[in-house]
Order: structure tokens, then sequence, then C-alpha cells
């Protein structure tokens, strides 16, 4: 069997290093992987997609300004919060590039920034699972909702746009999904019970197969060892107290919680137990 993983990136952010951790296992399962990416950061041989700017040539330069140019229709919304909106609506040659890699299956992952849009999906014509890194799959484009919960009827009046109008750019795009994805074979994977939960209560996902999936490790690098060896190999003390915080713009973006994580260690019952 051969598989094609659609990913925006290979190798930034968490969504992408995912995707890559699971298209470098399924060759050990007898099955043939192929990741295609709008741009590609990593080195690997078996990954398709141009580097970003010049390296990359004209395909490069392309790759690297799409997300800017799928940001076009949202500053029509002046009112709108810092989080990311993706409208969908460049165009893109994803379909023939699945068609020169001719996969049996297609797993999609993250394709944001102009990637992959609705009418996309029905052209690629082989069964497709989709493996929801955020919730933009089942909105009318944005990636995080948050408290709203209007992707359970058709969204419109969206808060992250700002908008009070009805039919605004998330309801268009809401509708663009619900026609082009009508009858459609999907087969959905959450990595996490929430977003399952959220997905099952979409007007666009309640009737499709959801199946809580987490994301899978490499277990010969991550896996338990002797505590103080490892401490004395990356240089820390012994005795100090050690928390790892990671994440994509883990600071710059309120949903990653660094806030919640900083206003606990600067408790007073954080600090009444060092």
């Amino acid at each position: 069997m051969r598989v094609a993983l659609l990913s925006t990136y290979d190798e930034r952010g968490g969504a992408a290093r995912a995707a890559l951790r699971l298209h470098r296992a399924l060759p050990a399962t007898g099955v043939e992987s192929r990741m295609i990416v709008q741009r590609r950061f990593g080195h690997a041989p078996d990954v398709e997609g141009p580097r970003g700017g010049l390296a990359g040539g004209l395909a490069g330069i392309a790759a690297e300004w799409r997300p800017r140019l799928e940001s076009l229709p949202v500053r029509r919304y002046p009112r709108r919060g810092p989080e990311l909106f993706s409208p969908a609506f460049l165009p893109n040659d994803v379909a023939r590039r699945i068609a020169r890699v001719a996969p049996d299956v297609l797993h999609l992952h993250w394709t944001g920034f102009g990637f992959v849009h609705p009418e996309t999906l029905p052209r690629l014509g082989r069964p497709i699972v989709w493996t929801l890194h955020d919730s933009w799959p089942f909105t009318g484009g944005c990636h995080l909702p948050g408290t709203c919960d209007r992707y359970r009827g058709s969204c419109g009046a969206c808060p992250a746009l700002g908008s009070t109008d009805e039919h605004d750019l998330s309801r268009r795009l809401f509708e663009r999904k619900r026609r082009a994805w009508q009858g459609l074979p999907l087969r959905i994977v959450a990595p996490s019970r929430w977003i399952a939960d959220a997905a099952r209560s979409s007007a666009l996902f309640r009737d499709q197969t959801i199946d809580v999936i987490p994301n899978g490790i490499d277990l010969t690098r991550f896996h338990p060892s002797d505590r103080a060896a490892a401490r004395a190999r990356l240089g820390i003390d012994q005795d100090v107290r050690v928390i790892l915080f990671s994440a994509l713009e883990g600071v710059a973006d309120r949903n990653k919680g660094f806030d919640l994580l900083w206003g606990a260690l600067r408790s007073p019952a954080f600090q009444a137990s060092k």
C-alpha cells in the first residue's frame, strides 16, 4: 500500500513533526509512504516540496509568500482578533502532485496557509484520512474557536473576525466546505478526546466516523533512562527542580498556556513547595 501524507510543512510546528514521525514509521509496517508539503525545511529525500525563498526557485518563492497572500481577505475585518484565520481561497496544484505520486490512500494533516482549500478534496480521487491538529477542518476558518460554538450550525458573525454579519467570510467558507464535502468519504482521526467531541458536535463532521488516536512518538528515542546520568549529560545540577515547557510561539500564543504556567510558578503554593 502506498500512502501520501499532506502537510503544509515537514519540520516546522508540532503538527508537521507529528506527521513527519508517522511518515518515518510507516515503512516499518510495510507501507510505502510519501510526504507532500507546501514548503520543506528538512532534508529528507522522501519529502516532496520546495525550499522557501530563492533556494527553491519560483516554487520556493511562491511557497514563502502563500501565507501572506492567504491572509488578504481577512484584512477586510478591522476588528479581527490576533488568532489565525485561514480563508483557503488560493488556487493550488495539489491534485497534480497527488496524481504524480499515485497513492492508494491520502492522509491529511495540518494544511493551512493556502496549501489545500475545500474544493481540492473532491478532485483528489482517493480515500482520505484526516488528522485534526486543530479545529479548522470543521469551522468557518478559525483554527481555535475558544468558547465559540457557531461551527455547530453554520458559523457567521464570527468572533475571530470581530464580525456581526451573519454572511461574513466565515459563513461563506463554511458553506464552501459543506458543498465540497457533501458525500465525500472521509475518515477523521482526533489526537485527543476533546477535539473528537468538538468535531462530533460540528455540522460538518457530525455524520463522519471519528477515531481517537494519539500522536505517536519514536520509542527508540523517547524512553525512560537513568535520571542522574541524563542530568549529568545535559549539565543540569542534580538537586534542582526542572520544568520543561515547549511549544511553537509558546510565549506569544496564549492558547499554548504559558501565562497559566507562569502564574502557577509564581503562586504561593508553588513557592512554598520549593
